[in-house]
């Protein structure tokens, strides 16, 4: 590999599943290997560059490398340096609240950057609704294809025992997101610039000498902030919706949408996802993995 940790001296190089530990000099390092490309990093690092100038400084930092870049070429991969993290539970209800706390901050402090020129900015406005309606479009080829069935496996069983529900809550959600009030909001945001985490999973918080950090950052774009907010509380106990909503709300850059906001918590797109698995293989073992996604969704 050939790296250099700038001025001080590498003393080792270990390998892990998604890249290297590295010691240079008396810092024990993470070279991560990132699967995006080189024009998404590039954006990416200077979000952050932008947000820990402003002021919120709880986000992963990238290492600058010996030749100014935020990343290295090893083997056709790119791999960014970063100080090693603990990662959270975001099932713990103290948990949740932290990264709500920290994502209204993100929001606040990053909303109307503008990246230089020749770098390309990653966008997400509209894409999750886009893939939405192709979720909603095989759920109607599903039931398609079922109706003229004179025997249904399992698998079938279990979804049409719960169609009614997939059906009211697909048709509630795509409806909010045809609506006059959705397409204002994507105007707003527009305007505003708004950045967005995108996605949000076991990696997104993290722990490191006692302070927390958003780590990952790795699909980081501009988009449309109640997606960011909805992906929160998907991701922990939805019990805690509200609290986590009035945490969010003392920091948040504007008023978020609560409407909107409901429609992406409505939709259920972890079964829709099993169901099209299951349209693709016609495998009728995947009843459990349904069973967790409905949960997930909280289908019953």
């Amino acid at each position: 590999m050939d790296f250099k940790g700038g001025k001080d001296k590498i003393k080792k190089i270990e390998k892990v599943d998604d890249g290297f530990i590295v010691d240079i000099g008396s810092r024990r390092l993470h070279l991560k290997k990132v699967g995006i490309k080189e024009s998404e990093i590039l954006f990416i690092n200077e979000v952050i560059e932008h947000s820990v100038k402003n002021g919120f400084n709880n986000i992963v930092v990238f290492e600058s490398l010996s030749d100014g870049k935020p990343y290295i070429k090893y083997e056709n991969e790119l791999y960014i340096l970063t100080n090693i993290y603990s990662f959270v539970d975001l099932k713990k209800d103290i948990n949740a609240y932290c990264l709500a706390s920290l994502l209204a901050d993100f929001h606040k402090t990053t909303g109307g950057f503008t990246a230089r020129d020749e770098i390309k900015p990653s966008v997400t406005w509209g894409k999750r609704t886009g893939k939405y309606r192709n979720l909603y479009t095989m759920l109607d080829k599903f039931i398609d294809e079922i109706s003229e069935k004179s025997r249904r496996n399992e698998f079938e069983e279990k979804v049409v025992s719960i169609l009614g529900e997939l059906k009211t809550r697909c048709k509630g959600a795509m409806k909010a997101f045809r609506s006059i009030e959705y397409f204002n909001l994507l105007e707003l945001s527009m305007k505003k610039k708004e950045i967005v985490l995108y996605d949000i999973g076991k990696q997104t918080l993290a722990e490191l000498n006692g302070k927390y950090y958003i780590y990952d950052v790795f699909d980081l774009s501009y988009g449309l902030i109640e997606e960011d907010l909805a992906m929160l509380i998907k991701k922990t106990n939805r019990e805690n919706k509200d609290k986590i909503i009035d945490i969010y709300s003392k920091n948040s850059p504007r008023q978020i949408n609560l409407n909107i906001l409901e429609a992406y918590l409505n939709f259920p797109e972890n079964t829709l996802k099993v169901i099209c698995e299951y349209m693709r293989q016609k495998d009728a073992n995947l009843v459990a993995k349904l069973q967790r996604a409905s949960i997930k969704d909280d289908v019953r």
